[in-house]
């Protein structure tokens, strides 16, 4: 009986033309199947079926919403106040895509659903459409101030429903598509030098790129191996992905290049597009702040427990390209990372450890000692005031450092 009912009304408001005092009233029914092809192709979705989700306390303007929609290839989802709109928004798997939103329900009004919904969804994320007979500019305004993205009054016409919501996820959609396109941009400029992503995203012919004066750190976690037999995969896995996350903002905070390495190794380019003149400093600052971070962290199920790192600092000369064509990645070759990679493999675990090219091109804010021996050829040095892992006070920036002690005994030695 409720069905026959329905389809009477239903039927009702199609042969009656649009007056006022209609809930809702469909003009120009028999040309509706144009105007599903108009829709389609101003939202720009041919297969996908987006969800409408339709508030309204009044059973006629829900079956006349929803023979309009329908048959234009949306999914409509019912419901009759707005408690129940929102309980529907906290449980469902995926928002609907737009919301036609009665002005005058009992219970909770539109106004009242509408700053409720706005809480927690952006009028990007959620587009709300306000439909009311009430069409005074006062109410208009009410409704747009609240978070709606449009407001239609009735009588509607179908072609002005249909347009509008074509208008909002049209909207949405190109929204979305620039702030990925906006995210990928991003996350390419941490991925490659710019000279680099220039000729990648023009299609050119990848050149190797020349870089006169880079700093380059490299953190590797010592004795991992034995961390790897210790411990267990999953506990592993975790403490790795708190680490190097915890890595990548402080590199992105330095401004800094990520450089493919193993899974134990983490380097970074400072200076690669060739505007700082302060990157060796950046680059001790990153040290330290690294190491900072590394004292959070340990292994529970591991004998050793704690995690520890050696880092490797040099400045001086590199060259950059693409390795790959299908997935290409940014490659770093030169004296810089060399000399970088071999300090932190052979340096002092939780230190820093830098080049005399790094030293010279510092200032007097940390105390540094001369080391010699192991693999390094040439004087290298270590921060001695490493327990703190700070700077100095620039009070401090008289403490003798960066010259090697003249007497081989004097100097620390590497193993």
């Amino acid at each position: 009986p409720n069905q026959r009912r329905q389809e009477a009304k239903l039927q009702k408001a199609t042969e009656v033309p649009p007056i006022a005092g209609l809930p809702v009233a469909i003009v120009d029914q028999p040309n509706q199947r144009r105007e599903s092809a108009a829709v389609s192709a101003a939202v720009g979705h041919k297969e996908r079926k987006y969800t409408i989700l339709s508030v309204d306390d009044d059973e006629a303007n829900q079956a006349v919403i929803m023979g309009v929609l329908e048959p234009n290839g949306f999914k409509v989802v019912e419901c009759m106040n707005g408690l129940d709109a929102l309980s529907y928004l906290r449980g469902c798997k995926r928002l609907p895509d737009l919301i036609l939103l009665d002005y005058m329900m009992p219970q909770m009004s539109g106004i009242d659903v509408t700053e409720k919904i706005r809480e927690t969804h952006t009028q990007l994320q959620l587009p709300i459409i306000m439909v009311s007979a009430k069409s005074s500019a006062h109410n208009i305004t009410a409704g747009l101030e609240t978070g709606c993205n449009d407001y239609i009054t009735k009588p509607i016409d179908c072609k002005e429903l249909l347009a509008r919501i074509a208008t909002q996820l049209q909207m949405k959609e190109l929204v979305a598509a620039e702030l990925n396109k906006s995210a990928d941009a991003k996350l390419l400029r941490t991925l490659f030098p710019h000279d680099t992503l220039q000729q990648l995203l023009c299609g050119s012919v990848i050149q190797p790129t020349e870089h006169h004066n880079i700093t380059v750190l490299c953190a590797a976690i010592v004795d991992f191996d034995a961390l790897e037999d210790e411990a267990e995969p999953q506990e592993v896995m975790s403490t790795l992905h708190q680490l190097f996350s915890a890595f990548d903002v402080l590199c992105d905070k330095f401004a800094g290049l990520k450089v493919q390495g193993d899974r134990d190794v983490f380097t970074v380019v400072l200076n690669a597009d060739g505007r700082s003149t302060i990157h060796p400093e950046h680059g001790v600052q990153l040290a330290e702040q690294m190491l900072q971070h590394c004292h959070r962290l340990h292994f529970p199920s591991a004998p050793s427990n704690r995690l520890q790192v050696r880092i490797g600092l040099d400045s001086g000369p590199a060259s950059s390209g693409i390795l790959g064509a299908r997935s290409p990645r940014p490659c770093f070759l030169g004296a810089a990372m060399t000399t970088a990679m071999r300090l932190a493999s052979c340096g002092f675990a939780m230190n820093v450890h830098m080049s005399d090219r790094c030293v010279a091109k510092i200032d007097n804010r940390w105390e540094l000692s001369a080391v010699k021996g192991g693999s390094l050829q040439e004087v290298t040095y270590v921060l001695t005031d490493w327990d703190r892992i700070q700077p100095k006070s620039p009070q401090s920036s008289n403490a003798p450092r960066r010259k090697a002690d003249p007497e081989p005994q004097a100097r620390h030695e590497l193993p």
